[in-house]
């Protein structure tokens, strides 16, 4: 091994190292987080047990998940189903037409089909508008982590690749940094008609679709011109109380908090019965909710057992 080759090899070493540093103090506050909570959960156990039985009942449910999709028809929604990657892919790029700038949430699910590469290939622009999301956008990285995207940077790696992004000095102050990333997240809120979200769950009982998030983001993001929602057909669940039951717990695992800061639940199209008491549909934006269901190998799976 060369000088040069040992010296590039021992640089990533200390990097990586640094980076495992830097998730190690990230995810001990999150289980400093979670053994201060367990308690006020209430019975952990019986929590587990009831979600295993609601998902062991729908998961791989054809009929539970027509139900949702008739129900979510009748409340608006345009319903399209995606058997894999590329007809998923393919149904976004005609969803947004000639537009040149999208926003999105946090998704999983959209990195499952690689969304971002195939829309940025396509001349679309899309802009992360979680905190993490953006700053490993901006820093051209990956996803450290599927609920923490950037936990594998300090705050000084943070500022630095903030203030070259932004071309000024950002103190490596964590208000700071989230002022900066939120502002320029704004200026592209701004001009977006188009608005991505994933779906953490869909109550086919009410035909609606249910998003968590701590950021405030999602609803910003889902009140432009068109919302486009990405879900996989494992996301149904009979209804929107036994779903909520599946965020508390999602909520704990991910961040040791006993619920998320919010809970954006949509049933089709803003409406209004002022009028006479009619119902009229489409009162502010979105003017459109189109939600893509996506198989992608799951029912194959399930068939397998």
């Amino acid at each position: 091994m060369g000088l040069l080759q040992k010296q590039s090899e021992d640089l990533r070493k200390k990097v990586k190292k640094s980076e495992l540093e830097n998730q190690w103090r990230a995810f001990k506050e999150t289980r400093n987080r979670q053994r201060q909570n367990l308690s006020l959960l209430g019975d952990f156990e019986a929590l587990k047990n009831r979600i295993k039985e609601i998902r062991s009942r729908s998961v791989g449910n054809r009929e539970l998940l027509e139900k949702a999709i008739s129900r979510m028809e009748k409340n608006q929604f345009r319903v399209l189903q995606a058997r894999n990657a590329a007809e998923a892919c393919k149904i976004f790029l005609e969803e947004i037409g000639q537009e040149k700038v999208v926003v999105k949430s946090k998704s999983n699910l959209t990195k499952e089909i690689g969304l971002t590469h195939f829309l940025t290939d396509h001349g679309i622009e899309v802009i992360e508008t979680d905190i993490g999301d953006r700053i490993t956008q901006i820093a051209g990285q990956r996803a450290s982590h599927y609920t923490g995207p950037a936990c594998h940077l300090s705050r000084q790696d943070i500022a630095g690749i903030l203030s070259k992004f932004l071309n000024r000095d950002i103190p490596p102050v964590p208000e700071a940094l989230m002022q900066a990333v939120r502002e320029d997240i704004e200026s592209y809120l701004q001009k977006a008609r188009i608005g991505i979200t994933g779906a953490n769950a869909i109550g086919a009982e009410e035909g609606a679709a249910l998003i968590l998030h701590n950021e405030g983001n999602v609803t910003r993001v889902r009140t432009r011109k068109k919302h486009l929602i990405l879900a996989s057909i494992d996301k149904v669940y009979p209804s929107v109380e036994d779903a909520l039951l599946m965020l508390r717990l999602e909520t704990f695992l991910a961040t040791g908090a006993l619920f998320p800061s919010f809970i954006d639940i949509v049933a089709g199209r803003s409406k209004s019965a002022d009028i006479e008491k009619q119902l009229f549909f489409g009162v502010h934006e979105p003017e459109s909710v189109v939600a893509i269901l996506l198989d992608n190998g799951r029912s194959a799976i399930l068939e397998k057992g």
